[in-house]
């Protein structure tokens, strides 16, 4: 067996060599979960495609003859209020609220401007055909996807911003495949609290409180997909 009295050296058997690659991957690594962690591609993106996205809209609403949009009088006046009023000031009513929320996949638009503003204790839904953008827009307001311009507003809280914090404010349930059916009402229970970032500390509390609340007591330990 070579042996060497510089282990550090930059030679084999020397380690010098494997410990600088270290460090620089580490550097790297590093850098790399800060641009994640802190959406800087996500916000360049948004300053490069804004005026692009922008125009293309104005393109879209201007269109003449069968391109052309006609918007029913609430929903001029639901965009007239939302574009209006000062953020600050919806929030205080509107637990939601999008402001211009757009998508585009490449030169198709699927969700155009879209201005609402939906209020405290209120059923609100959207109708549409097939294709309308009605899932696009669900997918943007839970942070799914990115919108190619507006925004979007949860209790206040900007979506793109802070979406970990926009998650615990909101729930959401899937046309299908909603739970588990193996995993116990309590297991679930501690999933969903999980994901919503309930501290450790208090959980069991919260899923206590829940289970009483919507009277699953009895049905602690019973398997979710048992209970339909």
């Amino acid at each position: 067996m070579e042996m060497a009295e510089d282990y550090l050296s930059w030679w084999f058997p020397g380690v010098g060599r494997l410990f600088v690659f270290m460090v620089l991957q580490g550097v790297v690594f590093l850098f790399v979960l800060y641009i994640i962690e802190s959406n800087s591609v996500e916000r360049l993106l948004k300053f490069m495609n804004t005026n692009r996205v922008s125009q293309a809209m104005v393109t879209k609403m201007d269109e003449d003859g069968d391109g052309k949009i006609i918007e029913d009088s609430d929903v001029v006046q639901e965009r007239q209020r939302i574009q209006s009023t000062p953020i600050e000031e919806l929030v205080k009513t509107d637990p939601v609220v999008t402001q211009d929320l757009t998508k585009l996949y490449g030169n198709f638009v699927a969700v155009n401007q879209l201005s609402i503003g939906v209020s405290q204790k209120e059923c609100f839904g959207l109708l549409g055909v097939n294709g309308a953008g009605k899932t696009t827009t669900f997918k943007m307001l839970t942070g799914e996807i990115r919108p190619s311009f507006g925004r979007a507003y949860i209790t206040g809280i900007n979506v793109q911003e802070d979406l970990a914090q926009v998650h615990q404010k909101i729930g959401y349930c899937s046309q299908s495949d909603s739970i588990i059916d193996q995993m116990t009402v309590h297991e679930t229970l501690w999933m969903y609290a999980c994901a919503h970032g309930i501290p450790p500390h208090v959980m069991e509390q919260v899923i206590d409180r829940l289970e009483n609340s919507l009277t699953l007591k009895p049905y602690t330990e019973v398997q979710a997909g048992n209970l339909r």
